[in-house]
């Protein structure tokens, strides 16, 4: 997903300022009102990056086999780690009102 950002700010880039590449065919396409050659650049852009990002998942999944299923926890894990939205499991929700110093009151 990030490197089809990058490939699109380089486009920006080259349609900002460049005399070759992509951008400045979309930017000259367009300067010419002739919208098939700006929809042609824009095409092959979307080609070239989803190619490109199949690509690099597909080396993602080959060389990092080893990294675990990384599942979000949940509030009502075992572990009763924090989970989604902050909400503390049972078991702990004691705990942090024992380490907890009460504050100053104000009434």
């Amino acid at each position: 997903m990030s490197f089809g950002f990058a490939l699109v700010g380089a486009v920006v880039g080259e349609f900002l300022g460049a005399r070759q590449g992509i951008g400045l065919l979309i930017a000259t396409a367009q300067g010419a009102f002739n919208a098939n050659g700006v929809f042609a650049a824009m095409f092959i852009l979307a080609v070239v990056a989803l190619a490109a990002e199949s690509l690099i998942t597909l080396v993602e999944n080959r060389l990092l086999k080893w990294r675990p299923n990384q599942t979000p926890r949940r509030a009502s894990d075992p572990a009763g780690d924090v989970g989604w939205g902050g909400h503390v499991g049972a078991e702990h929700q004691g705990l942090l009102r024992e380490t907890v110093p009460p504050g100053p009151r104000l009434v």
